[in-house]
């Protein structure tokens, strides 16, 4: 899926998951277009990241709620509007049967890969205007039964049909 992002100087997109693959291509790509980013992340970013001024990091874990809650804070207080929110956060944790995973396991996956772009969601869509886009990314895990592989392909589901529903309570917003 693309998403159409015009060059601006006065375009904001929120990134989460922004410090290493395909965040961090898609940070790129929107500081080459003269986007305004804050990026979201466990790890610091490299320097053709942290060097760029127009690139903002906050440091994250959206697995916890200590780490959800710096995310909260910001934006609390953040007062420009919003044109792009990519949800890129995920986590692919060890292959293993669903009887070897621990609560925390199953608790960790569906949090990283569902609950928080739920969440970041929630709290970033006040701040977009018509016009604006969500992106979510998922996988082709999505639609497929993978043995070991439950708690991330039950995740992705979840997110594919957490995007379809988001874009009809959307839709009457232009986003």
């Amino acid at each position: 899926v693309k998403m159409k992002l015009s060059n601006s100087i006065n375009k904001r997109a929120v990134v989460s998951g922004a410090t290493k693959g395909i965040g961090k291509a898609v940070v790129l790509h929107l500081l080459q277009k003269g986007w305004v980013v804050i990026g979201i992340g466990r790890t610091e970013p490299s320097a053709d990241l942290s060097d760029n001024p127009n690139f903002e990091f906050l440091r994250a874990d959206l697995s916890t709620s200590t780490g959800f809650q710096t995310v909260t804070d910001h934006f609390a207080k953040y007062t420009q509007s919003v044109d792009a929110l990519v949800n890129n956060v995920g986590v692919l944790l060890p292959p293993q049967n669903i009887q070897e995973m621990s609560p925390s396991y199953i608790e960790m996956a569906m949090t990283i890969n569902l609950i928080a772009p739920m969440k970041l969601s929630a709290l970033v869509l006040p701040l977009m205007p018509s016009g604006s886009r969500v992106l979510n990314v998922t996988s082709r895990a999505a639609t497929a039964a993978i043995p070991q592989l439950t708690t991330y392909c039950c995740a992705k589901a979840g997110l594919d049909s957490f995007t379809s529903i988001l874009k009809q309570e959307v839709a009457n917003r232009g986003i």
